[in-house]
């Protein structure tokens, strides 16, 4: 667990000096509207309960400025376990537009969720599918007018046990959206 912590602070170090005021002032960035564009998206982090490295791949169709759907594959990875969870999943942004400050115009919080199936193999002999539903949240930073860096958790529920477990988290430290 001190790796995922070291990792976090990397990580947190450079949200601060993307936040530095004069970075901010040099970038002029204007939100245009998202409505009917398509974003797609990657990161990596890892999975709690059970541990793995995390990888996720999405896309996204926004229906409103505000509002987008689309698949969601998260990926586990762990020398004796695979995870695999494709699902369908929506994700609200909010714009934190009018505020004084250059940076916060470019910063999107976003809330999400989803519904699907979590596909568990064990040491490549056992596995098992269940459904899932997964809520979450996080944030996006954009560094250009299409490329944001962004940092997202989500509580993946599982109401079957599979291998007795109903519930795992999933923490994407660093994601890369691109929006067309």
């Amino acid at each position: 667990m001190k790796c995922h912590f070291k990792v976090f602070m990397v990580i947190l170090g450079l949200v601060f000096t993307f936040a530095s005021k004069s970075w901010a002032n040099d970038f002029s960035y204007t939100d245009g509207l998202r409505k009917g564009k398509i974003a797609l998206d990657g990161g990596f982090g890892f999975t709690l309960s059970p541990d793995t490295f995390l990888m996720k791949f999405g896309a996204d169709y926004f229906v409103t400025h505000h509002f987008g759907i689309g698949p969601v594959l998260q990926i586990g990875l762990d020398d004796n376990l695979f995870i695999m969870a494709p699902t369908l999943g929506v994700k609200g942004f909010a714009d934190l537009s009018g505020n004084t400050y250059a940076f916060l115009r470019r910063v999107k919080p976003l809330v999400q969720g989803g519904v699907g199936l979590a596909y568990v193999d064990i040491d490549g002999f056992d596995d098992d599918v269940g459904f899932l539903m997964n809520f979450g949240f996080g944030v996006d930073v954009f560094v250009t007018q299409n490329l944001s860096l962004g940092n997202n958790m989500l509580f993946n529920i599982i109401p079957t046990k599979v291998f007795n477990d109903r519930f795992y988290f999933s923490w994407e430290f660093i994601s890369f959206r691109y929006r067309f």
